[in-house]
């Protein structure tokens, strides 16, 4: 049987509440091979699949609330969140995940209290949506910030920053990471004000914790595909570090009148907890940066 031809015969399937489980899983496995381009069409030109997408993620919330999923259910959700990104991240289809307001409807996903391993991957698999479109778009991400802005996104992601663990963590300073790399992002989290950056601050310090646990040579022979915390921690000082980069060194700091609202302590202490296991050559340079701009605000210069 060709591919295409199983694709078709699945997504009929969807609409038999019998089959539909197996059948999610399966597209979502084709989804992860990256093999069938054409996936995200036949989901979207499909009549009434949409409508079976978004009814799974309607019913999906009353496994979230309270935090405790079982293992199948949450491999349901996962499938379901996983289609809805190949549509998203799909130049032909892109507009039917904002336009039917799937973005919105992902929220409550990564806005969960955290709970079991199963909940805690059903929140990275939201948030990595939202990730990859933020990569994808970089620089010309204005209509995807505008869609974030219009859902409310800024909220729940300084909530696993103040208490989300490894890869809730990982994936929520990338987040912050790639929405500080446009003007559109960096406008949404100064929106935020004070607490965004004192989120930010605390969410550093609680690693730290994590980081003293293990050597500067450790980290050091880490990289963001290392498996384990060593990986997590890697992943997340680099997020860091270009979160402030990007901060510090934008004109919009400036423009925006955010020298009040800021305080440089954050960049500073930032700069320097981490100065020391700072030893890829990149981030020490971006912390050389950083400390340089902020002492030259401390003097006032501009």
């Amino acid at each position: 049987m060709s591919r295409l031809k199983e694709v078709y015969e699945l997504v009929s399937k969807l609409f038999d509440h019998d089959t539909r489980t197996e059948s999610l899983l399966k597209l979502a496995q084709i989804a992860n091979e990256g093999k069938t381009p054409e996936l995200a069409t036949i989901l979207c030109y499909s009549s009434g699949i949409n409508a079976v997408i978004i009814e799974e993620l309607c019913i999906a919330y009353n496994f979230i609330e309270p935090p405790t999923i079982s293992k199948i259910n949450a491999d349901r959700i996962v499938s379901v969140i996983r289609l809805v990104k190949e549509i998203a991240l799909t130049d032909g289809t892109a507009t039917f995940f904002t336009n039917l307001n799937m973005h919105i409807l992902l929220i409550p996903f990564i806005d969960v209290f955290p709970g079991s391993a199963s909940i805690e991957l059903v929140r990275t698999s939201a948030l990595a949506v939202f990730c990859s479109l933020l990569q994808k778009h970089g620089s010309k991400s204005a209509d995807i910030v505008k869609s974030l802005r219009m859902c409310g996104i800024l909220e729940p992601i300084l909530h696993i920053l103040m208490s989300g663990e490894k890869t809730g963590l990982l994936m929520a300073f990338k987040f912050v990471e790639l929405l500080s790399g446009s003007d559109s992002g960096l406008k949404l989290l100064f929106e935020g004000g004070l607490a965004v950056f004192q989120t930010l601050k605390f969410a550093v310090s609680r690693l730290k914790h994590r980081v003293l646990s293990h050597s500067p040579e450790q980290l050091a022979t880490a990289s963001e595909a290392t498996r384990g915390d060593m990986g997590d921690i890697n992943g997340c000082l680099t997020s860091i570090v270009n979160i402030y980069h990007n901060i510090v060194t934008s004109p919009l700091i400036e423009s925006l009148s955010m020298r009040d609202i800021i305080p440089s302590e954050i960049f500073m202490v930032t700069a320097y907890e981490y100065k020391a296991i700072a030893i890829i050559q990149e981030r020490k340079r971006k912390i050389g940066e950083i400390i340089q701009v902020v002492r030259g605000r401390g003097r006032g210069e501009k």
